[in-house]
């Protein structure tokens, strides 16, 4: 060591001992170079056991052969490899940097989970006693959060309910337990520790039925009466679920065939609820859909009725939503229009506007923005924080606390191959939740976020964060991807002038123009997700139009509309979770893609930052309040790209031949195809990506050559983390590593 060195760097393995860092929640699969995860140590001079602790021995000392990606490891005669529960990640050198303890991480279904925030929250619910969270069934598809509480407060039938209501205001759906066991006494340790170990061992122990009546709503699956016998349907269909468990549950399973049981209240996983409905569309030839389930909250009966009925099924049972009825409900939380009755008040508004434009332009700018983990947020506050114009940004993320939201964005830069020390001085780190009230934020930073006072004043608010889910409904995400929105405009319209807003929405991109009503009949019948943005996207029109009844010369708020992100031409880290890598998967998987895939949306992650930016500090560049990114490249360019890399050419094929082809592949796949959670939204929305040759969308913000490059930088990547490769039949090349989604 020297002075100036980094203290937490410890070098790389001498001799015969190797380090690896693999995914905390994962063993299985390596992090990508530069990566966050678990240090492993490959040596043959590791202890050989844990004295009279078989079941630690078997977690933290593993044989080298039992691990997918042993035939990377260097032969040493009498190695093993020794978890060390340390997180760490290599440098550019390839030493190791050391990040300290694993703090309850874990991963469910691609989303990254604190148990230990997931704690907090059950316990600042509880008047008294404590709670543990783990999770059930690790590196399974079927994994759950189990909460085991030590309280007075609840009657063990009532704690699910009770405690899961109280939980959506602090956390997204995914991090909520969906198991609550009550407990008398806590197990510890002989260092007065929960003992989590102990805490396994029970859950292991108990069967699904045993769990069921500790799930919400899970205890009147006791009271489900049995299926007539003359209801044949019913009970082939109770049968064809309860295969589902056999496996896993054998009791439970027997228990569920031939009862009418509410589908979504026997503990599906959202993966399970999924394969259920392609069963069903296979067997039966019907349309049903994961929203039609959630919706009418059906019975095995119920969807029997609706099969004898021999009527389409997505007809009868879907549910058209009238988004305009909702935004009339939400309208008046935005506020009362600024009065008009005032020529005086008109000319302030417009001498105050000029002044603070050209202050703005004078000095650097302070900007709040929400979301900064996420994987555009994080490149948002990248090109911030390069331009010289911008001095601070004040970054909202869902935390313990100020150190903990620092070493979540630093982690995420990091990740993303573009941090650097000097910008921790222009980063204030706000904690807080868009879910909740004010965006959880303290009265003080709330008031200062909508404050005139010009030593404190924001200059601009980018509103980045949402919850990307293509399964939940409009009601799931209402609260963070709308709720939030609300708060920030009736914020702004309580200033005298407000400062300029940026809204960046997702889902549908209007490639032509469209009416409002046009849209939002378009979109009734949409996923959860993509009618939430749009709502959004009115409630700042009628924002604006609050700005039009004031004669106001206040900044209109402003739109941006991407279509389909990828990674950054310089150093192409993708999102293999969003929907354009689970379709380049599949393509290159089927070696083919449909004939009527014409044009797709998109651009560089760097590009789609930039624009926003941009848009911030130019913002007379720019007429529309809307930007639709409808800058897009062709599929059989595309196709190019993959192919160029892969070295497997992509034919077109007739659409009904390939999206059976796709959906053979789906439903038989032995590991969890990654396009498992979007086939039924995409078999709704094909249409997106079809277009007359009359109707093609023009370029309109982004250069094609770079998002061209954008496209192959990116695909290199995911070539080089094993996500996309010649041989795509492994199981697990269906979860390789990669930018993950945030839960910030």
């Amino acid at each position: 060591m020297k002075p100036g060195d980094n203290p937490k760097n410890i070098g790389r393995g001498i001799g015969n001992t190797a380090c690896w860092i693999t995914d905390p929640s994962d063993v299985h699969r390596l992090m990508p170079f530069g990566a966050e995860g678990e240090l492993l140590i490959q040596s043959p001079y590791l202890a050989i056991a844990y004295l009279k602790d078989s079941d630690r021995q078997k977690q933290a000392l593993l044989d080298p052969s039992s691990l997918e990606w042993a035939p990377l490891m260097p032969h040493m005669d009498g190695s093993r490899v020794y978890r060390t529960g340390d997180l760490a990640k290599f440098n550019e050198l390839g030493e190791v940097i050391l990040l300290g303890r694993q703090t309850g991480y874990v991963k469910i279904r691609g989303l990254r989970v604190d148990l230990g925030e997931v704690e907090n929250a059950i316990n600042s619910c509880l008047k008294s006693g404590r709670s543990a969270v783990i999770m059930s069934e690790i590196n399974s598809e079927d994994a759950e959060i189990v909460a085991f509480v030590e309280t007075t407060d609840h009657p063990g039938d009532q704690l699910a309910a009770k405690l899961a209501d109280q939980l959506e205001d602090f956390l997204p759906t995914y991090m909520i337990p969906v198991v609550f066991l009550l407990i008398e006494t806590m197990p510890l340790t002989l260092s007065k520790k929960i003992d989590r170990q102990q805490l396994r061992g029970r859950l292991s122990k108990m069967g699904k039925k045993d769990l069921q009546a500790y799930r919400r709503g899970g205890s009147s699956i006791e009271d489900c009466s049995r299926i007539p016998e003359s209801n044949k349907l019913a009970i082939e269909i109770s049968n064809l679920i309860a295969d589902m468990f056999e496996s896993k549950d054998s009791d439970f399973a027997s228990f569920l065939r031939g009862r009418d049981f509410f589908v979504t209240k026997i503990g599906f996983t959202s993966m399970q609820l999924v394969t259920f409905v392609n069963l069903m569309r296979k067997q039966y030839k019907t349309n049903i859909s994961i929203k039609d389930l959630q919706r009418n909250n059906l019975s095995v009966c119920n969807i029997e009725d609706f099969l004898i009925a021999n009527q389409d099924f997505q007809r009868q049972s879907s549910y058209a939503r009238n988004l305009m009825d909702d935004l009339a409900k939400l309208k008046p939380r935005l506020g009362p229009p600024r009065g008009t009755d005032s020529d005086n008040r008109c000319r302030e508004g417009l001498i105050c506007g000029q002044l603070y434009r050209s202050d703005v332009k004078r000095r650097q700018a302070t900007v709040f923005l929400t979301s900064i983990t996420g994987f555009l947020g994080s490149q948002v506050l990248r090109s911030l924080l390069e331009h010289p114009q911008i001095e601070c940004v004040i970054g909202l993320v869902r935390a313990n606390d100020e150190e903990q939201a620092q070493a979540k964005v630093q982690q995420h830069a990091e990740l993303g191959r573009w941090w650097k020390a000097e910008y921790l001085d222009r980063i204030e780190f706000w904690t807080g939740d868009l879910s909740r009230p004010k965006l959880g934020l303290q009265d003080t930073q709330w008031e200062q976020l909508f404050s005139t006072n010009s030593t404190k004043r924001i200059d601009g608010i980018i509103h980045n964060g949402a919850r990307v889910n293509w399964i939940d409904s409009y009601e799931d995400l209402e609260r963070v991807n709308i709720h939030s929105t609300v708060d920030i405009l009736s914020g702004l319209s309580r200033m005298e002038f407000p400062c300029p807003l940026i809204y960046i929405s997702g889902g549908y991109v209007p490639t032509k123009p469209e009416s409002d009503r046009e849209i939002a009949k378009r979109l009734s019948e949409a996923s959860g997700y993509e009618q939430t943005k749009f709502m959004s996207q009115l409630l700042l029109a009628e924002y604006n139009d609050h700005l039009d009844e004031s004669q106001s010369k206040a900044a209109r708020a402003r739109t941006v509309i991407p279509g389909f992100i990828v990674g950054t031409q310089k150093e192409g880290i993708a999102h293999t979770e969003d929907f354009l890598w689970r379709l380049a998967f599949s393509m290159v998987r089927l070696k083919s893609v449909s004939q009527n895939l014409q044009y797709l949306t998109v651009a560089g992650v760097d590009q789609v930052s930039s624009l926003i930016t941009d848009v911030f500090l130019q913002p007379e560049t720019y007429q529309s309040e809307n930007l639709s990114c409808v800058d897009s490249v062709t599929v059989s360019t595309f196709c190019n790209v993959l192919s160029k890399h892969t070295k497997i050419p992509i034919k077109k094929m007739n659409h009904h031949e390939w999206m059976e082809k796709l959906r053979k592949d789906v439903e038989e796949a032995n590991f969890d195809h990654p396009f498992m959670p979007i086939l039924s939204w995409f078999e709704e929305n094909t249409w997106q990506f079809e277009y007359d040759k009359d109707s093609i969308p023009e370029n309109r913000y982004f250069n094609p050559e770079e998002t061209i490059a954008a496209l192959d930088r990116s695909v290199r990547y995911l070539m080089d983390i094993g996500y996309l490769s010649p041989d795509l039949s492994q199981k697990k090349l269906g979860s390789s590593a990669g930018f993950k989604r945030s839960s910030s």
